[in-house]
């Protein structure tokens, strides 16, 4: 199952077959506990199959985000601050740069 954002609305493809959501807020469809069991059980019951999944190809595909707040991967603000401190120490100065 995959759930994309376009600019046509939310659409839904699973195993080839693409069905476009009923849904219109991306932050509330996401963040609904229980997710795939609602998406799967929409998907299932949805009438609206579109026609092939080329239709994809034909709409912009935008982020999976909206209103959410989105923070780099990989670096922590705690490890930042630790390598600066330590860069600090080898070029002489005073952790904290007092």
């Amino acid at each position: 199952m995959r759930i994309y954002k376009t600019s046509g609305g939310i659409a839904l493809e699973s195993e080839g077959i693409v069905k476009r959501s009923a849904q219109t807020d991306w932050d509330a469809y996401i963040n609904r506990g229980g997710l795939h069991a609602l998406v799967q059980a929409e998907f299932d019951d949805a009438q609206t199959e579109l026609t092939t999944p080329e239709w994809l190809a034909e709409l912009i595909q935008f982020p999976p985000i909206q209103q959410q707040e989105i923070w780099a991967s990989g670096v922590t603000y705690l490890r930042s601050r630790d390598a600066r401190m330590d860069e600090s120490k080898a070029a002489g100065g005073t952790p904290g740069g007092a």
